[in-house]
């Protein structure tokens, strides 16, 4: 029995030439392919972590690249950290072309808006009603907003795409791939009322 089962090993050995005696290195260039990726991607993280700035990962950023939520040393927005979008019509405009970007202005602030805003006519409103107005709107920097006095001025700076002439509700969503969710986004108004946008974004 013993005999019988050797030969049969034997033979299965003979047949499947075990053991294998002639071995190649053939992960050799697998190893030193994986080595080089390695150092590479190591550089590429000493580089971001020396030039670039991780906070950019995790807090949202304005059009001119500040932090919201964050101060530095050329800005404190600490208590703004929020991110806004200017017109959300110039946002559905570029997503309807297959665009992924909005190049509508991004402003940092406080909270998002809560209420329904748009500035109608001159004749729609008293002369002091026009203060509070100007106070209700979002512009791209207190510095913008500070110079606006009157309605004409408030008006220039809708035109020049420095303030906004009208903002909807909204609450935080997370945009990009981060743990914060501080983008004011109106996604439910968006959702509910595709038809009226399409109309407005035609004019």
């Amino acid at each position: 029995m013993y005999s019988a089962l050797m030969t049969s090993e034997e033979e299965f050995r003979t047949k499947n030439r075990l053991p294998v005696t002639d071995r190649s290195p053939t992960d050799v260039f697998c190893c030193f392919a994986f080595g080089i990726f390695v150092i590479v991607f190591g550089l590429v993280a000493i580089t971001a972590l020396c030039y670039g700035d991780p906070r950019q990962i995790v807090y949202p950023t304005d059009s001119a690249g500040r932090l919201c939520g964050v101060k530095t040393k050329s800005y404190d927005f600490r208590n703004k950290p929020h991110l806004v979008f200017l017109d959300l019509i110039v946002c559905f405009q570029e997503l309807s072309t297959n665009k992924t970007q909005c190049p509508t202005p991004q402003i940092c602030v406080d909270g998002c808006p809560k209420k329904y805003f748009a500035v109608g006519p001159e004749s729609q409103y008293e002369k002091s009603e026009i203060p509070r107005l100007i106070n209700d709107t979002i512009c791209i920097s207190e510095n913008v907003k500070d110079g606006i006095k009157d309605y004409e001025g408030l008006n220039k700076a809708i035109l020049e795409g420095k303030c906004a002439s009208y903002y909807l509700p909204s609450s935080p969503r997370l945009i990009q791939s981060s743990n914060v969710d501080k983008t004011c986004q109106s996604c439910d108004f968006l959702s509910q009322n595709y038809s009226l946008l399409f109309s407005l974004s035609a004019f």
